[in-house]
């Protein structure tokens, strides 16, 4: 056992400073930042090297903005007071600040050391352990709260909670249960005791144990204890379905009437019938449609039907769905419906009804209000459902057509602007896009949403919550996992061909009108810093102004809008080490994102370059086991059998038996590579992806570029459904090899694409940019008021 370390004599102050001392903590806890620096700083003129209160200024300062000055100050007073519970309190709170969990929690397991019942490091040390996933460190250490305090609520339901999250949940009953048994005199209407019974019925009904965790639902809703009526009902009907109880129709009945417009209590119902909206019979539509009549306000009934019916049983609930979201001008309407178009008889139909409805609501030249006096918007908002639809399907030049005839008709509307940037986008046409939603933000400058969408931004994990069941599927998100996908082959293109990052890091050589409008922005910029009323001046035209702040403001302990030291991401670009990069981007997907064959795709192309042969097999295999006739699929299994087969030595046993095994399974007995590869272009000879695909294995066979080429650009035939992100693949593919027809394949795109920009020349889609740049300028000093 390690020596106690002595308590420096130091740290033991006269009654004065001592008092001083107290004062200090004090005024840190209220926030009175100033008069706290101040007592500190009385302190130290007389002990200069009292380590507690070095440090707590150091946390003062650090709270009032001046991080680099507090945060050595911190580190300094640590080094003069090892012994010292509150200086590695302290550290922690900087280190938690910093977001550098793992280290704040050694500092408060330190500090525990020499204070083991300070309430405040241990709450301090729990809430980190919840971070981090310590469950068994956390169930310690909320038994040590209670037993400290036992008469304080949260003390109770923080430990049932940690033996939840620890997975015993045994434990966690026995908690609430002695909690409950510990309780007089509760006030009435007491949410804190209504939920903390709530989450004894959860732990109960999640234990399986579905009567007893009905009887105390029922004792203590009948004794009003628990006090939300909402939560009541729900756990009612889903405990009353559990146990096959007759009153479970009733109780989700009475859920529905209580809110008709949840789609949860119909699938709760529904499933109270041995029914489901995956797996409906000719039952589930019935009970939806006596629910679309018994609640004719309600939407979700209808909507639901939707989905179950089909054929001149959908054409009658889609007509009459449709015609009353477009009579009363739904703008999502098109969002709510377009998940049916999985269905393509479903699809069809829309249309069908869609433009019948664009018929009869299109008002006559010769009397305006002759169809059936109906609402001029109702005709605007069937043209923005057609336009909608037709970009969804692909069809941009009738999208377009659409959107320009509800333009001509109300070209104040912003949605109809944004739609029509989202139609043009789809159609490739980014600086048109581009355009129409700068359009739109200036129609209506008070909207936020108008005012970010014209500069898209990369997701960013937010992982600071505590909601641990949500944070630990945050990297689940759609946006995440394009963001990251993105991100990996970003980083495979610059390992494959570095120099890629040296070109993009390099400065460039700038023409003298960039020299000039950079001086000018940069002089501008300065010129507002030195003369901040000016500043203001302009801002506050646009925005707000928040007040000065005061000298005792609190700016937390978490770094306040950090200056980007990389503001065009160079330094990410030139990293030593890029596969490292991409595979820490792509590690949370493998587990969240499992069944995304683009995800095991990118973890094949990073785990094959940095030869982790049997994590390439496991990607691949993933793959397959989803898709095993996908272009991506295909192409990176002949790749793995040419990668294997070219290993020059062998991995040892069983390792590289296995490799050669199932690399060998890849292509059937008797076949070569290029021949089989001939076999999968003939049966998807329609599938411009897997006509790319075998284009590829064909070049790492080392076919003629020739043949290559004459494979790619069979893309083309009319026959195929060929879309623009497909084609900029093939470029890609195309300059890659360095073939010699690059050119003349955009140029193909781009007589194909008439509305899209991407295939055009660099010298015209310049001319382009120019032209949308100066036209946004003009915009922009129309709209800004004057100064």
């Amino acid at each position: 056992m390690s020596k106690a370390l002595p308590v420096p004599a130091k740290r033991n102050l006269p009654s004065k400073e001592g008092t001083l001392f107290k004062e200090l903590l004090t005024l840190y806890e209220t926030r009175q930042l100033k008069k706290g620096l101040k007592t500190a700083d009385q302190i130290l003129k007389k002990f200069p090297e009292h380590g507690e209160t070095i440090c707590m200024k150091g946390l003062v300062l650090t709270h009032m903005g001046k991080r680099e000055e507090g945060i050595d100050l911190v580190k300094k007073g640590v080094k003069l007071d090892l012994t010292s519970h509150i200086v590695w309190h302290v550290f922690g709170l900087i280190q938690k600040g910093e977001k550098n969990y793992e280290e704040a929690l050694k500092s408060y397991t330190q500090a525990l050391r020499f204070d083991k019942e300070n309430l405040n490091i241990l709450r301090d040390a729990a809430q980190l352990q919840t971070q981090l996933r310590l469950f068994d460190a956390l169930v310690e250490t909320r038994h040590t709260l209670l037993r400290i305090r036992p008469t304080l609520r949260q003390h109770w339901i923080a430990l049932a909670v940690a033996y939840h999250l620890n997975g015993n949940l045994l434990e966690a009953q026995k908690t609430l249960e002695h909690y409950e048994r510990t309780l007089k005199n509760v006030a009435d209407y007491d949410i804190e005791h209504s939920e903390t019974l709530l989450y004894h019925v959860q732990i109960l009904e999640d234990m399986e144990n579905y009567s007893e965790a009905l009887s105390l639902l029922d004792m203590n809703s009948k004794s009003r204890a628990i006090i939300d009526r909402t939560a009541i009902m729900e756990y009612r009907a889903r405990l009353l379905s559990k146990l096959k109880s007759d009153e479970a129709e009733h109780a989700w009945r009475a859920l529905i009437e209580h809110n008709p417009d949840c789609y949860d209590y119909y699938r709760g119902y529904l499933l109270n019938h041995g029914l489901s909206l995956e797996n409906p019979g000719p039952e589930a539509l019935d009970i939806l449609r006596q629910f679309s009549s018994q609640l004719p306000k309600a939407t979700a009934p209808r909507r639901l039907a939707l989905t179950i019916a089909a054929g001149d049983q959908f054409r009658g609930l889609a007509k009459s769905y449709l015609n009353i979201g477009l009579t009363k001008g739904i703008p999502s309407l098109f969002v709510d419906v377009k998940s049916l178009y999985t269905d393509t008889s479903k699809r069809d139909i829309i249309e069908e009804l869609v433009e019948a409805a664009r018929i009869e609501f299109t008002p006559s030249p010769e009397a305006p209000s002759s169809s059936k006096d109906s609402d001029p918007t109702t005709y605007l908002w069937t043209l923005y459902f057609l336009a909608q639809h037709h970009s969804y399907l692909g069809r941009s030049r009738r999208a377009l057509e659409t959107i320009e005839v509800a333009l001509q008709h109300t070209p104040t509307l912003p949605e109809l602007h944004t739609c029509k940037g989202r139609i043009l986008k789809r159609a490739g046409n980014l600086l048109g896009a581009a355009k129409c939603v700068n359009d739109a933000r200036l129609l209506d400058g008070q909207d936020r949403f108008l005012n970010t969408s014209r500069d898209s931004q990369v997701f960013n994990e937010i992982e600071d919550d505590q909601l641990v069941k949500w944070e630990d599927k945050l990297r689940s998100h759609p946006g995440y996992v394009k963001a990251a996908l993105s991100a990996s082959r970003i980083y495979v293109a610059i390992h494959d061909d570095p120099s890629i990052a040296t070109a993009i890091t390099s400065s460039p050589q700038l023409t003298d009108a960039e020299k000039k409008a950079k001086k000018k922005a940069k002089k501008a910029a300065q010129k507002v810093q030195d003369d901040p009323k000016k500043g203001n001046k302009i801002l506050h035209s646009h925005v707000k102004i928040c007040p000065t702040p005061s000298a005792n403001e609190d700016k937390g302990l978490e770094p306040v809008h950090p200056k980007d030291d990389d503001p065009e991401g160079l330094k990410l670009i030139g990293v030593p080490d890029p596969l490292e990069k991409a595979a820490k981007f792509l590690q949370p997907l493998t587990t969240l994102a499992t069944d995304n064959i683009e995800v095991w795709s990118v973890v094949y192309d990073v785990a094959i370059r940095r030869k982790k042969y049997l994590q390439a097999l496991q990607a691949l295999n993933y793959a397959r086991s989803i898709s095993p006739e996908h272009p991506e699929v295909h192409f990176r299994s002949m790749h793995f059998r040419q990668a294997i087969d070219a290993v020059s030595a062998e991995p040892p046993v069983p390792v590289g038996p296995l490799l050669k095994e199932s690399a060998h399974k890849l292509v059937p007995e008797g076949l070569s590579i290029l021949t089989f590869n001939g076999q999968f272009l003939q049966h998807h000879v329609s599938e411009p992806l897997a006509v790319l695909a075998t284009a590829k294995v064909a070049h790492t066979l080392k076919e003629p570029v020739q043949e290559v080429e004459q494979v790619v650009f069979s893309v083309l035939g009319e026959s195929l459904e060929l879309d623009i992100p497909t084609a900029l693949k093939v470029v890609e593919f195309l300059t890659e090899i360095k073939s010699g027809r690059v050119e003349e394949f955009r140029d193909a795109c781009d007589k194909r694409f008439e509305i899209s920009t991407v295939f055009k020349p660099v010298a015209e889609l310049e001319a382009l940019k120019k032209e949308t740049l100066s036209g946004d300028e003009e915009d922009g000093e129309e709209d800004s008021p004057p100064i």
